[in-house]
């Protein structure tokens, strides 16, 4: 007779097998849906889902990466852009840059704005500053933004989606703000 000892641990193996194999298929084809954005110019790369569109240069970004339309009523489509910009000499410091851009935010949405996370993060190996926020007004965005200041620059990345879709892009978001990265000139 077989041990049950010997059964049960056959089979857990059996399953764990079954699971990482699950997850390895799973992760290549997720990871297929990817395309890579490389900027030579500010040494940066950054996948982004395939049949988004891509717009280098509009409206004063580095780059803007748009979804698709889901349907013929879709007033809003999800985007990730990147802008930079130069700093005042002596350049401001992350933290004067961060109370800067949240005044802004302030002025332009005045009360109208939910805030649903403020801190100061690592991001691609430098410290950084994530702010979430809800607007609250008829526009109903939810916006991400992450920025960090790299050799007197102040990098911004943005986030929008609509709050009524903006489950359905946080994954999206997520794995291509993990996919980021910049090097030294």
């Amino acid at each position: 007779t077989i041990d049950k000892n010997k059964i049960i641990l056959i089979s857990a193996g059996a399953g764990l097998g079954v699971l990482v194999l699950g997850f390895l298929i799973w992760s290549a084809i997720f990871s297929s849906q990817f395309a890579v954005f490389k900027d030579n110019d500010y040494h940066m790369s950054i996948k982004y889902p395939r049949g988004w569109a891509v717009a280098k240069g509009y409206v004063g970004t580095i780059v803007t990466f748009v979804s698709p339309k889901e349907d013929g009523l879709d007033a809003f489509q999800e985007s990730l852009n990147i802008a930079v910009q130069g700093l005042s000499k002596p350049p401001m410091s992350l933290d004067q840059f961060t109370e800067l851009a949240i005044k802004q935010m302030s002025a332009v949405f005045k009360t109208n704005i939910k805030v649903v996370e403020s801190k100061p993060i690592t991001y691609a190996g430098l410290p950084a500053y994530l702010y979430a926020v809800k607007a609250t007004d008829s526009r109903g965005i939810s916006l991400k933004f992450i920025w960090f200041i790299k050799d007197g620059q102040a990098y911004t990345i943005t986030c929008a989606a609509q709050l009524l879709r903006s489950e359905k892009y946080t994954g999206t978001f997520d794995e291509m703000l993990r996919s980021f990265s910049i090097s030294s000139y």
